[in-house]
């Protein structure tokens, strides 16, 4: 038997023998190709009529090949060469070699940025950690001092050690101050027992789902911040199913109204009774009710000035969600503010998993609105599977729909979603942006749009990210849109999606 274990080890020493000889040949292999890409790197700038490459600098950087510039407060520019493949916050602009994002404390919240880059831009651990619970600023009895001098402005009076009490109406203010300094001021309220039951809906919640239902459990209030049709809308629906009480859904659109109520009614056993689905702008109607649970659904509408207040309703708990947590007019913090802790995953992560794909997207740049239509006309007679033709403009929609003879779905459209199923191709305006999930959609062409809003971007193409086909999604500009708006594309860019440019001007 002895020798059996000394024959054992003597053959496992040979195998780590030849391993350790095989990774230093590796090593010696990649050593050399990086040696050989330095010097190619420096001939063909030699070549272009460039200074002498520096071997030193070169290796530095590829060490660090970005540089990291202030903005604002609370945001610097992130700037990168194209060729590395680096996502980082949220793709500002573009020039042909180089990548500028802007980053900030929000994007640490969703998709945790490299240790390094957070040491450059010195984040640090707040100093304290302060929670908001009723009208009060709860803290460590040694830090009341420290807390009344920076938010005193929000602070009425210290009641006691480590308890403030908040001025008047400034419970909102005082948390979105909190989140600029980088704190999480929501208290965790874990779901009581005695608000679940053991009721489920008519599907099975995947492994990152199951994560985020422990998350909610122990948070209580929770912004899911997952990419367009990896099921955040599902997740939110097992949510209502499991908690006992009255729910409410917010959503931003009669046509996300439509989609919550059938979907709901088509995966769960819930009674009408127990639940309402509005439009953000209905919130008068809701204002003075309370619910158990009550969820956002695309809640970067949250900050808008007249939406603001939904975050005053009375619930024990609530979920945002969004695949877009940005807005064009800057209230990021807010999107944070108005719901409660953070839960991302990168689309990267989601592309590993294959819980969605990559479309196919092509850019096409013509030079009037005449060769646009002719663009369109080819692409329609192409393309007569499920079909989705963007338009915002009402006039043009209505000029599109006329010359296919093809339904135009806008506002004063009834049924939508039943008009977008029934037919094989439609004209949608801006109300089918966010939300809705036709999982046989083949094709989206954007023909007209909300100028360089990157969120409709991004929205429009996560309506191909929900459907079961791979896709293909067209973008159609003049030569004097794509001057004024490319920055819409951006949001596509910012998450590792290429986009193939034809030009078609002459």
């Amino acid at each position: 038997m002895s020798d059996s274990i000394i024959d054992r080890f003597s053959r496992l020493r040979e195998v780590m023998d030849e391993a350790n000889t095989l990774f230093a040949s590796l090593s010696d292999e990649i050593q050399r190709l990086r040696e050989s890409q330095s010097s190619d790197l420096q001939a063909l700038a030699e070549q272009l009529g460039y200074l002498k490459v520096d071997q030193q600098m070169f290796h530095d950087f590829f060490n660090k090949p970005y540089v990291i510039l202030p903005r604002k407060e609370g945001e610097w520019y992130l700037i990168a060469p194209k060729f590395i493949d680096l996502q980082l916050g949220w793709l500002y602009q573009q020039t042909e070699s180089y990548n500028v994002f802007i980053v900030n404390r929000y994007i640490d919240w969703l998709y945790k940025l490299p240790p390094e880059v957070k040491q450059e831009l010195g984040f640090k651990e707040p100093p304290f950690k302060p929670t908001i619970e009723g009208n009060f600023l709860l803290c460590k009895p040694e830090e009341t001092d420290l807390a009344w001098e920076r938010y005193k402005k929000y602070l009425t009076r210290r009641e006691a050690p480590g308890k403030i009490r908040i001025k008047g109406r400034s419970h909102f203010w005082l948390i979105c101050e909190l989140i600029k300094d980088g704190i999480l001021p929501f208290k965790p309220t874990p779901v009581d027992p005695a608000d679940l039951w053991e009721r489920y809906p008519r599907f099975s919640l995947k492994d990152f789902q199951k994560e985020a239902w422990t998350y909610f459990i122990s948070f209580g209030n929770i912004g899911v911040y997952w990419p367009p049709g990896v099921g955040k809308m599902f997740f939110a629906i097992y949510a209502m199913t499991r908690i006992k009480g009255r729910k409410l859904v917010v959503v931003p659109t009669a046509t996300l109204v439509e989609e919550w109520a059938r979907k709901i009614k088509a995966l769960t056993s819930m009674n009408p009774s127990e639940y309402e689905v509005i439009c953000y702008a209905s919130a008068h109607k809701v204002m003075g009710k309370e619910y158990v649970l009550t969820v956002f659904d695309e809640h970067q509408h949250l900050p808008a000035d007249t939406y603001a207040r939904l975050a005053l309703i009375k619930t024990k708990y609530r979920i945002g969600t969004t695949a877009t947590p940005w807005r064009e007019d800057g209230r990021i913090d807010l999107i944070f503010a108005l719901t409660g802790f953070p839960l991302g995953l990168s689309w990267e992560e989601f592309l590993k998993m294959r819980v969605i794909t990559k479309p196919y997207i092509e850019l096409i740049i013509v030079s009037n609105i005449t060769k646009k239509f002719s663009v369109l006309d080819d692409l329609v007679k192409e393309h007569r599977d499920k079909t989705m033709i963007f338009c915002d403009g009402i006039n043009l929609g209505k000029r599109i729909s006329s010359k296919y003879g093809i339904p135009f779905v806008y506002g004063a459209t009834s049924s939508r979603l039943q008009v977008i199923e029934r037919n094989p191709v439609t004209v949608v305006s801006r109300v089918g942006d966010e939300g809705i999930d036709i999982t046989d959609l083949k094709t989206i062409i954007e023909f007209d749009f909300l100028f360089g809003s990157r969120r409709q971007e991004a929205q429009r193409m996560g309506r191909l990210l929900h459907s079961r086909f791979k896709g293909d999604h067209y973008i159609l500009m003049t030569s004097e849109e794509f001057e004024k708006y490319r920055k819409r594309l951006y949001s596509i860019y910012e998450r590792g999606f290429q986009i193939k440019i034809t030009r078609l001007e002459g």
